[in-house]
C-alpha cells in the first residue's frame, strides 16, 4: 500500500505525531511519501523517510469569517512560487510512480487536494478536527468558529477523521469519526532513560511560535525571570540555537527530538506554550505543566483544561513569582494528573489508525 502523508509545519507536535503512524506503516512493509512545510521540514529531514516540501498559505480570520483578501495581502511573494512548487509535487508523485492508495492529513491541505485529485479516501488525523465536529464557548477573543471555518475549507470532503485529544470528549456515534488518546512518541513510551535525575530540582522550558511570534515576554526578560528562582536548574530548549551554554542555573541547548525525550523523562516540570502534543507528552508522564498559551483557540482551549483541572498554571509571561508558586505545589500538580479522570490515555492508537487504513485499502481492492 502506498501512503501519502500530508503534515502540518506549524510547530513540531504534527511531524512527531506522524512520525509514529509512518514507522507503524513501515513496519507493515507499506511504502511512504511525506509532505510538509515549515517544522515540518527541520523534523523529517533528519529522518530517512523521503519527503518533499509545500506550499501552505496564511489565510487571517476577521469578524467571524476567514479573511480571504488575506489570502493575497499575507502571502503576495510567495502565492505565484507556491503554486508552482505544489504543482511541481504533484507532477513528481506521477513521475515516481506513487499514485498513492490512501491519503492522510495532519491538517496539510495540499495532500487533501492531492487525493481528490487521484480520487483516492482522506483520512484525518489531527486534534484540530474536535473543533468541527463539537461547539465550545468562547475563550476571550477566540473562537472554534475560526478553526470550523479552515476545516472546510482545507478538507471538505474526507473518508474518515481521527481526532487525537489528551481530554475526553462527547460521545461521537457518527461512523466516520473516531476519537483517540494522544499518540505518544514511542521513546516515551519506553521505560528505560539515558539520563540521571538530576539532585536538585530541574524544569524543561520550550516554547514554540505561531505565526512567527512567541509569548508576549522578550527572551531577555523570561531568561531573567528563571535565573532569580533559587534552587532549581531549567534547562531550556532553542531550535535556533547550535551549541549549547550554561549560566548559572540556567542550561540552552539546541533542540534535538531524542535529547528532549530523554529530558523530559526526567524533569520535574514543564515550563511550555499550550502545543497539543507537548502537553499530552507531559500529562502521559506526570508531569506538571505551567502553560503559556499562543494566539490560537486550540492553545487557549488546552490551557484552560491545565488550569481547570489543576494540573498545573496557565499565564501569559513568566515570572519569578508564579514560579515559585507553582514549584511550591508540583506534588499537588502530580497528585492531579494522577487522579484526573477527565484525561485521555489507552492503549497506543497507532495500531487502531494502521489497521483502518489496511482494511480501507483491502476494501477498495476488492471493489476494484
Amino acid at each position: 500500500m502506498k501512503v501519502l502523508i500530508g503534515v502540518c509545519g506549524i510547530g513540531l507536535g504534527h511531524s512527531t505525531r506522524q512520525w509514529e503512524v509512518a514507522q507503524e506503516l513501515l513496519r507493515r512493509g507499506h511504502e511512504i511519501r511525506i509532505l510538509t512545510f515549515g517544522k515540518g521540514i527541520e523534523f523529517f529531514r533528519n529522518t530517512p523517510l523521503p519527503w518533499s516540501e509545500v506550499w501552505v498559505p496564511f489565510v487571517g480570520y476577521r469578524k467571524g469569517k476567514l479573511h480571504l483578501p488575506s489570502l493575497i495581502i499575507k502571502n503576495f511573494t510567495s502565492i505565484l512560487p507556491g503554486i508552482y512548487r505544489n504543482l511541481g509535487v504533484y507532477q513528481q508523485l506521477i513521475k515516481e510512480d506513487f499514485f498513492p492508495d490512501i491519503c492522510i492529513s495532519d491538517y496539510e491541505p495540499v495532500t487533501a487536494r492531492i487525493a481528490y485529485k487521484f480520487q483516492k479516501p482522506l483520512v484525518l488525523i489531527d486534534q484540530q478536527s474536535k473543533f468541527w465536529r463539537f461547539s465550545f464557548d468562547d475563550i476571550q477573543q477566540f473562537s472554534c468558529i475560526e478553526e470550523k471555518k479552515r476545516l472546510s475549507l482545507f478538507f471538505p470532503q474526507y473518508e474518515k477523521r481521527f481526532i487525537t485529544s489528551f481530554y475526553r470528549l462527547p460521545n461521537i456515534e457518527d461512523r466516520d469519526t473516531t476519537v483517540i488518546p494522544p499518540i505518544i512518541r514511542s521513546d516515551l513510551r519506553s521505560s528505560s532513560c539515558r539520563y540521571l535525575k538530576k539532585p536538585n530540582l530541574h524544569l524543561i522550558v520550550y516554547l514554540s511560535e505561531y505565526g512567527g511570534k512567541g509569548i508576549d515576554q522578550s527572551p531577555i526578560q523570561w531568561k531573567k525571570e528563571l535565573a532569580s528562582v533559587p534552587n532549581v536548574s531549567f534547562t531550556i530548549f532553542d531550535p535556533k540555537l547550535e551549541k549549547t551554554r550554561i549560566e548559572g542555573n540556567l542550561e540552552e541547548r539546541p533542540f534535538d527530538r531524542v535529547d528532549f525525550a530523554e529530558m523530559l523523562k526526567i524533569a520535574d516540570g514543564v515550563i511550555t506554550t499550550a502545543g497539543h502534543t507537548l502537553l499530552s507528552e507531559a500529562l502521559y508522564l506526570g508531569i506538571p505543566i505551567y502553560v503559556l498559551p499562543l494566539p490560537t483557540f486550540d492553545q487557549h482551549y488546552c490551557a484552560k483544561f491545565i488550569s481547570e483541572h489543576r494540573l498545573g498554571i496557565s499565564s501569559y509571561t513568566i515570572t519569578r513569582e508564579e514560579c515559585l508558586m507553582f514549584i511550591e505545589q508540583l506534588d499537588y500538580w502530580k497528585h492531579n494528573i494522577q487522579t484526573c479522570d477527565q484525561i485521555l490515555f489507552s492503549s497506543d492508537p497507532t495500531q487502531t489508525i494502521v489497521d483502518y487504513l489496511e482494511e480501507q485499502h483491502e476494501k477498495t481492492c476488492s471493489e476494484c
